[in-house]
């Protein structure tokens, strides 16, 4: 019996296998970063759980900051407990706190198991704890670059390879105290956020409602020196506030942003709310972006976004119940 072959044309069959192969136009394409839980802790006073406080006279308040280190060891600041919690591979180990270091608003991973805090309001220094929980030494906020009368205007704590600088405004970056705990006898200031590499200084502002502009200079370079254009992030909802800058060794930089939309007025109720963060590449192409959940709760956080030492991006939302660490990865 002769069997007949049938041979058809590739040309055809192109579009055909086009559309088998390759996704429907419009679709979204697989994210570069994805967000997970790392931790949930529930208000309270005990080891899994975080400090709360509600007071007529105050602001809620709930951990102010945190911290995560080359190991990825995370270092939350339960000021409220007086204590940090250190998180190891799902352990959970606590660092007390004395009593002068309880009004702390941001947390810096320090030497030896210890950690640096600073306190703009109430002690206005920063505060370095050995591992044991014991006082180590203070170093006073005032002085150069820093006025009496402004160390509350103080906006992050960061620590470099030549020791622990303090950012004012969102803008200057003045170096207070040196590695050892000791204040520098000469302070020196830069314009911008120090990138992990410790070479460049970044800049973000925004344009308008939806669009940042993010720069770059050399950390050497004069402060008066214009920051370079890297790249320009448009949001899709109006930006309430820039929550995050920074960049990590591998020469990704991270913008962060809280989106807000409100209702018309009277009311202007909340339409939608989120914390989103983007990943730029080298060249300050987008890499990804990554939506996180804004807090529902009005407990207020000092930092709430932070990339941590190992090179991973870490968020803490704040909730009715207690607050949630995500963290942002490939």
């Amino acid at each position: 019996m002769k069997t007949t072959c049938f041979r058809l044309p590739l040309l055809p069959l192109l579009p055909l296998l086009t559309a088998l192969l390759l996704p429907p136009e419009g679709a979204a394409a697989a994210p570069a970063y994805k967000a997970a839980v790392v931790k949930r802790w529930e208000w309270g006073t005990g080891a899994e759980q975080v400090g709360h406080r509600r007071e007529p006279e105050s602001n809620p308040e709930g951990p102010h900051a945190f911290d995560v280190d080359h190991a990825g060891r995370v270092w939350l600041l339960d000021q409220v407990n007086g204590r940090v919690l250190v998180m190891d591979d799902g352990r959970t180990r606590v660092l007390p706190l004395p009593d002068v270091a309880h009004t702390s608003f941001d947390i810096a991973v320090g030497d030896a198991g210890g950690v640096v805090l600073m306190d703009p309001v109430v002690k206005r220094a920063l505060l370095f704890v050995d591992g044991a929980g014991k006082l180590r030494s203070e170093v006073r906020l005032a002085g150069r670059f820093i006025p009496a009368e402004e160390t509350g205007l103080a906006t992050g704590l960061f620590r470099r390879e030549d020791g622990y600088w303090v950012e004012m405004r969102h803008d200057l970056l003045v170096h207070v105290a040196d590695a050892e705990g000791a204040a520098v006898r000469q302070r020196a200031a830069v314009k911008g956020r120090p990138g992990m590499d410790g070479r460049t200084l970044w800049e973000a502002r925004k344009l308008d409602d939806r669009n940042v502009e993010v720069g770059r200079r050399p950390a050497q370079g004069s402060p008066r020196r214009e920051a370079d254009g890297f790249a320009k992030v448009k949001f899709g909802t109006r930006i309430d506030a820039l929550v995050e800058l920074s960049t990590d060794a591998r020469g990704t930089t991270w913008v962060g942003a809280h989106l807000l939309e409100e209702g018309p007025a009277p009311g202007l109720r909340v339409v939608h709310e989120e914390v989103q963060v983007v990943a730029l590449g080298e060249g300050g192409a987008e890499q990804g972006r990554v939506s996180l959940p804004a807090a529902s709760s009005p407990e207020e956080l000092f930092r709430s976004t932070r990339l941590g030492g190992n090179g991973a991006l870490y968020h803490l939302q704040v909730a009715k119940t207690g607050v949630t660490l995500w963290k942002v990865a490939r």
